[in-house]
């Protein structure tokens, strides 16, 4: 008898403490952010305990894949929370994409939890969303498309999985309360925009792979002090750290051949540069408005290597001939030490009145007219051996 009555004491705890269970799991769906005390979520948002799923945030809008075997979240739908949940599971089918636009200019979102289901984060997915402060994006996604956080003036701060090895254009443009991000090793293409007016970036370090510094991809990132860029990189977009004022050095690779328009434009605290030899272009102001620049070492000459057009030196800082070369190049500049090619052109340092020393490469041969003519302040020049003919003046 006694012992028919412990196996119903027993029976009755086991069922009391069941019960108490699945109705905590039940409480928890009114708050989709937490699971019930002493149970948690697997990766599939489902209690390990108790097998109850994550709701999530009601009122999202969802569209079934063309897969018919999973969902995106389209949008914003009825719902209203500041911070968006969203559940692994929508009508037992994963949710696998955020959709393109899909909570586009919803600037009332402070947060966003993503499941872990996520492979694919749409264009414009996020874009405007000024409030937001702060999201995870899913270890599956593998490219960050055209736009997605742009403009979410109030994140402070992403991690970026390692995974992605693409971050589309304008992808973080605008996050202007951004002061780091770290972007992983297996990261190849880096678009145009990316990191532009994200005022608050300090420092970045570009990974290995990536081979090209696109267009605008830090304007404007005005606090920006230093970058890393790889031995990897081969050429520098259009406006690439137009607007960097706070940039006091960096170290071009020798890799790169190309550094295009406007590249460093107004860049106000470089002070120093070294172009490499391998560099063949250099666009038109490139270096304007470097108002801090003192010294510069140059493969050559001008616009290009081949010294076809454009052989003054003013040039690369916004000088449309020779005779803007004195108020183009900055009267900051005082030392010049030329590092390859053949020839210094006619007129090549006309008016250059700032610079005070110019060492030239043992590889040039030839020296045109009017080079040096009008440079004031020139009190040391180093001609090589090798040099057989100078021209006029």
């Amino acid at each position: 008898m006694k012992r028919k009555s412990l196996y119903t004491l027993l029976l009755c705890i086991m069922l009391l403490f069941a019960s108490i269970a699945f109705a905590a799991c039940g409480d928890k769906d009114k708050d989709k952010n937490k699971c019930a005390a002493g149970h948690a979520y697997n990766e599939q948002d489902t209690c390990t305990v108790c097998g109850v799923r994550l709701v999530g945030t009601q009122g999202l809008e969802y569209t079934l894949n063309s897969d018919n075997a999973s969902y995106s979240v389209s949008g914003i739908g009825t719902a209203t929370e500041e911070s968006v949940v969203m559940s692994y599971w929508h009508e037992n089918l994963p949710v696998t994409a955020i959709a393109e636009r899909a909570f586009d200019n919803c600037q009332n979102i402070t947060g966003v939890r993503m499941p872990n289901s996520v492979t694919s984060i749409g264009s414009r997915a996020f874009s405007g969303c000024s409030s937001l402060t702060s999201i995870m994006i899913p270890q599956g996604v593998t490219s960050i498309e055209h736009g997605a956080f742009s403009g979410c003036s109030s994140l402070t701060s992403i991690t970026i999985p390692q995974g992605v090895t693409s971050i589309g254009d304008y992808a973080f443009h605008r996050c202007s309360a951004l002061t780091s991000i770290e972007i992983p090793q297996q990261v190849t293409s880096i678009g145009n925009d990316v990191f532009s007016y994200c005022s608050k970036l300090t420092s970045i370090t570009i990974p290995n792979g990536v081979t090209s510094i696109r267009e605008y991809t830090f304007k404007d990132c005005s606090s920006l002090t230093s970058i890393e860029i790889p031995d990897s990189v081969t050429s520098i977009g259009n406006c690439a750290f137009e607007n960097c004022s706070s940039l006091t050095s960096i170290a071009i690779p020798n890799g790169v051949t190309s550094i295009e328009w406007r590249a460093f434009y107004s860049c106000s605290s470089l002070t120093s540069i070294a172009i490499p030899n391998g560099v063949t272009s250099i666009g038109n102001d490139a270096f304007s408005y470097c108002s801090s620049l003192t010294s510069i070492s140059v493969p050559f000459i001008g616009a290009s290597k081949d010294g076809t057009s454009n052989t003054h030196f003013g040039y690369i800082f916004g000088a449309n001939s020779y005779t803007d070369n004195g108020t183009r190049v900055p009267a900051s500049l005082t030392t010049v030490t030329v590092t390859g090619n053949t020839s210094i052109g006619s007129y090549a340092f006309y008016n250059c009145g700032s610079l005070t020393s110019i060492t030239i490469s043992n590889s040039v041969t030839s020296i045109g007219d009017y080079a040096f003519q009008y440079c004031h302040s020139l009190t040391s020049i180093t001609i090589p051996n090798n040099v057989t003919s100078i021209g006029d003046y």
